[in-house]
């Protein structure tokens, strides 16, 4: 499984095998500044019994934070004694999935989910790519084609965003153990579902790197027609075939913040649209680009936020 911290730009999710040490001020620090000290002596069999005694703690208080927190750290100091070990994480996640009785609880494991889904196709590509795409799934992962993993990867993302109203009552701060927000996000990124939402198009754009196939965009979804201002990119039917699906993503998100007039996230959610627009196309859109901005700064340059547009 790929050991990466997924950034989010101002913001990321803790949610791999890789995890840095970040130590909240919580009454949990004691039992964690344990567990990083044995990280530092490489010391996996009694990380697993420390994170072990942490995740009943948590169990009983109902801390979901911490619980994923445990499962998470206990499974990378698994795959320290044993390297194939890279599929209990999943069971385990699944588990507290259908334990979790808060929906906010829910739509970040189906999150966890997705990534990890993603990174598991990273780390066996070689002999994903060489199957024959499936038209079921098999029960066994090991044994999925590469449009099984995709597919799953989506019906996570879609899960994880699934009840946007219940999850716009939810902030991160309640989930500041497993997350780590950059000074700006809040501003940017205020709830659970605006945080979700931003993860699903990273996750998105991060897994398409490993899925040529759909890294495009052709008539009848032309440049142009996909460079619009926000007002009018929700407006665009977009093709419902997976290739595109990013851009309904883009295209909700967008939607819900005009609706919201959060003027500061609808110019960070733009230009990464327009930068994952331009990485697909390489050089050959560079001043398109530059004109979409500057676009864009005349449009919102009442608002402060827009001067990011010219620094």
């Amino acid at each position: 499984m790929k050991k990466s911290i997924l950034l989010l730009s101002a913001l990321f999710l803790l949610l791999n095998v890789g995890m840095a040490q970040i130590v909240s001020e919580n009454k949990y620090q004691e039992e964690w500044n344990k567990v990083y000290a044995l990280e530092d002596g490489n010391l996996p069999r009694s990380i697993i019994e420390s994170v072990d005694s942490i995740f009943q703690k948590a169990i009983k208080e109902e801390n979901t934070p911490q619980v994923i927190k445990a499962l998470l750290y206990k499974n990378k100091a698994k795959q320290r004694i044993d390297r194939d070990d890279n599929i209990q994480i999943f069971s385990d996640l699944k588990s507290l999935l259908i334990k979790a009785e808060s929906k906010s609880d829910r739509a970040l494991l189906y999150s966890m989910l997705a990534e990890l889904y993603g990174n598991y196709y990273y780390e066996n590509r070689w002999t994903i790519d060489h199957r024959t795409n499936l038209e079921y799934t098999p029960e066994d992962m090991k044994t999925w084609s590469k449009n099984n993993v995709y597919d799953k990867v989506i019906e996570c993302l879609n899960q994880s965003v699934a009840d946007a109203e219940t999850l716009k009552g939810y902030t991160t701060k309640e989930y500041e153990d497993i997350i780590f927000m950059g000074i700006s996000a809040p501003e940017y990124y205020p709830t659970m579902y605006d945080f979700l939402m931003y993860r699903a198009i990273a996750i998105l754009r991060k897994h398409e790197v490993y899925q040529a196939d759909y890294r495009k965009y052709d008539e009848p979804h032309t440049w142009e027609l996909l460079s619009v201002s926000a007002k009018e990119f929700v407006k665009i039917d977009i093709d419902r075939d997976n290739k595109y699906i990013i851009f309904r993503y883009y295209q909700q998100y967008l939607k819900d913040l005009l609706s919201r007039n959060m003027i500061p996230s609808i110019i960070h959610t733009e230009m990464d649209k327009i930068e994952y627009m331009s990485g697909l196309k390489s050089n050959q859109i560079k001043d398109k680009e530059i004109a979409f901005a500057e676009r864009l700064f005349d449009e919102y340059k009442e608002n402060e936020s827009a001067l990011e547009l010219i620094l």
